[in-house]
């Protein structure tokens, strides 16, 4: 099981969000109403497509891997996408991830939408226990790449071991890293 401060972090994640929303926003003059800029988000068919050729479709945990590919006005493409539980083995499902991500990342990037994309963000969640004994699905992991940056990349010579020094973020959560404390939420 994933210690409780897995949920406490994602709670606090989530607080952050929501403060961060409240902001002011910047130029803005006290007293005045202000609107925060907000991008539209689609759905990116081209770009599942992409990446739909380019993983396996199962979780082996019974939920759907793909369940959000969008992209806004600005180019910004974002994946949540299901990690894959590999036979309960620690090693293994953490070395799934990182091929995943790297998968996901290259389909994106070689999708034929790739001449609108800004940046891309990989968000990988996997079935976790909190303190209750309830079971959720949350994030685990966070991959951003700009297009700029993966315009410089050899993808062909990449490997999924490489995938934390090539992304220009990279978050993974304790928990899910150290591997020992992983369940199979299926």
């Amino acid at each position: 099981m994933l210690a409780a401060g897995l949920v406490v972090t994602a709670l606090g994640l989530v607080a952050g969000v929501q403060l961060a929303a409240l902001a002011p926003v910047p130029g803005a003059h006290a007293g005045q109403p202000t609107e925060p800029a907000v991008e539209e988000m689609a759905d990116a068919p081209r770009i599942r497509q992409a990446i739909e050729a380019a993983i396996d479709s199962d979780t082996r945990r019974g939920v759907p891997r793909l369940p959000r590919v969008t992209i806004d006005t600005t180019g910004d493409v974002t994946v949540v996408l299901a990690l894959r539980n590999e036979a309960d083995d620690p090693d293994a499902t953490y070395a799934a991830a990182l091929d995943d991500t790297l998968r996901v990342l290259r389909a994106v990037y070689h999708s034929a939408d790739a001449d609108r994309i800004t940046s891309a963000t990989v968000v990988g969640t996997f079935n976790v226990i909190g303190a209750t004994g309830r079971a959720r699905e949350l994030p685990v992991l966070r991959a951003v790449l700009s297009a700029e940056h993966a315009a410089q990349l050899d993808w062909a010579a990449l490997g999924p071991d490489e995938v934390p020094q090539l992304a220009d973020v990279w978050w993974m959560h304790a928990g899910f890293h150290g591997r020992e404390a992983m369940v199979d939420g299926g």
